[in-house]
């Protein structure tokens, strides 16, 4: 609970939230006072909001569990309203039901009146995100509904995007400039060279420098479980695509002549990708197998498959066998994605799976087993 990476992690979902809550609490009076706002362009700036405060809070109840949520800008705190106005500041816990439920009514808003998808820009809190964002949240145990997820799914998939030829594309770059705004990115937020991010020093090294910062050993090495993954699939493309060897100055878990780093992230300019159809097709497939459609289930992970240039799948003889297909698929098309764990918990296998990883890579760092208890992240100490 004293963490400085939960602290600092807790602090950005309650900014991002407030600074949500800037328009949402805020735009109806400007409507209000401002002849040349439109109730359309309302919607639409309450509804990106809602969208950007909704990821948030979603994100935060997945890590945490119950959860503060703030609706109101308080009013300034003075010797006279300290006692009527100090829970607004310091709000309790909301159970993670209410705060699904309240997710839902926004984004439910927000499909409505977030703006349309635009091609050439997916750095935009569109209907599409709206759509697909509420389909992650019915696929959460708290707030399950598998046909309100097929729902969401469909509408994302009316919208107009498609997979990409090659899976390498939504990550690739030149000497010039980075790839943008692919045909299967659905939600990206994009940044140019001269005004870069600093994520890429976390994986391995920036490709238009590549000596800047190589001096560390580097975030989410790719397990040599993962690794057998594919090669047991014979996925060499978007096992090229995810994961690169290079020489380093480190051997703590690879050859220092030959060291796995996470691919995803190649240059200072590279996309991060929220959302995608690729995403949103396993996803669409876990609901329906989870209704009993098992063949519509198999034809969406074939898709993916089929895409990623490796041999199709029979229909699986039960549910179960249907939905290990598709964890398998979403771990080997998701990779390092920020899925997987999620997946897990979903499905009551985190610890399962967690516990097992020494005996299937030797190089797996001791640590405290997972529990029930240890699912979710502390509270910081000092919101406490």
């Amino acid at each position: 609970s004293e963490n400085k990476n939960v602290v600092r992690d807790w602090d950005y979902y309650q900014q991002a939230a407030n600074n949500a809550n800037q328009i949402i609490c805020n735009i109806d009076r400007i409507l209000a006072t401002d002849p040349t706002m439109t109730q359309q362009e309302c919607n639409q700036w309450k509804a990106e909001a809602l969208i950007l405060k909704c990821f948030a809070l979603y994100q935060m109840s997945q890590i945490w569990g119950d959860i503060p949520v703030q609706n109101s800008i308080p009013p300034a705190i003075t010797e006279d309203n300290i006692e009527d106005v100090y829970h607004l500041y310091f709000p309790g816990r909301t159970p993670r039901a209410e705060v699904y439920q309240q997710v839902i009514e926004d984004l439910t808003f927000a499909c409505q009146w977030a703006p349309d998808v635009d091609h050439s820009n997916k750095y935009l809190l569109s209907k599409a995100f709206a759509h697909g964002l509420l389909a992650r949240v019915y696929a959460e145990k708290t707030a399950q509904d598998w046909a309100k997820v097929a729902e969401h799914c469909s509408a994302v998939e009316a919208m107009g995007f498609e997979l990409v030829d090659d899976y390498a594309e939504m990550w690739a770059y030149d000497g010039s400039d980075v790839v943008r705004n692919t045909k299967e990115s659905i939600l990206e937020v994009t940044w140019t060279k001269s005004s870069g991010h600093w994520i890429w020093m976390m994986y391995h090294r920036n490709a238009y420098n590549p000596n800047d910062s190589y001096s560390w050993i580097k975030w989410i090495t790719p397990s040599r479980d993962l690794i057998a993954a594919y090669e047991a699939e014979g996925d060499t493309e978007r096992a090229n695509a995810s994961i690169v060897y290079d020489e380093a100055g480190w051997s703590n878990y690879y050859p220092q002549d030959a060291y796995a780093f996470m691919h995803k992230c190649p240059t200072n300019a590279s996309s991060i990708i929220m959302m995608r159809l690729g995403e949103i097709y396993l996803l669409h497939a876990e609901a329906l197998a989870m209704q009993g459609d098992l063949a519509g289930a198999t034809e969406y992970v074939n898709k993916i498959r089929t895409r990623a240039g490796i041999k199709t799948i029979s229909v699986p003889s039960s549910q179960e066998a249907a939905i290990d297909a598709i964890l398998h698929e979403r771990r080997l098309e998701l990779a390092f994605e920020g899925f997987r764990f999620w997946d897990l918990v979903r499905h009551d296998r985190a610890i399962e799976v967690h516990n097992r990883m020494p005996e299937t890579d030797t190089y797996w760092q001791p640590r405290r087993p997972l529990t029930e208890d240890t699912i979710l992240m502390p509270i910081p100490q000092a919101v406490l």
